[in-house]
């Protein structure tokens, strides 16, 4: 079993249409280098469980959301940093994080 902590600096989005399984896809990189995915799928369908792909013939965490998570997911990616992909294999557990505690109010006044 495998655990990923992978830090990312960038990130794409594609949000699709027609028959397509994922509603959305984020692909995070660090550095210029695939780093993870972050799928979105139909609110009230199932969700694929989280896992390992490999694209690039390298593992890499791949973590699923509902499309209705979207927009949190978006507003982590451009208001935090650094973040980081977390994935352990074994639970199937997954998540989207912070990579150092946060102050508190720190967009207060802006």
């Amino acid at each position: 079993m495998a655990q990923y902590t992978n830090g990312f600096d960038s990130y794409q989005v594609f949000y699709y249409s027609g028959a397509a399984q994922f509603q959305a896809v984020i692909q995070v990189y660090a550095s210029g280098v695939f780093n993870g995915r972050i799928g979105f799928y139909p609110d009230g369908g199932p969700v694929i469980p989280n896992g390992e792909i490999q694209p690039l013939g390298v593992k890499t965490p791949a973590i699923n959301y509902s499309l209705s998570r979207f927009q949190a997911v978006m507003g982590m990616l451009r208001f935090e940093k650094p973040l980081y992909i977390y994935l352990d294999t074994g639970t199937g557990v997954g998540f989207l994080g912070t990579a150092q505690p946060e102050p508190v109010g720190e967009q207060e006044g802006k």
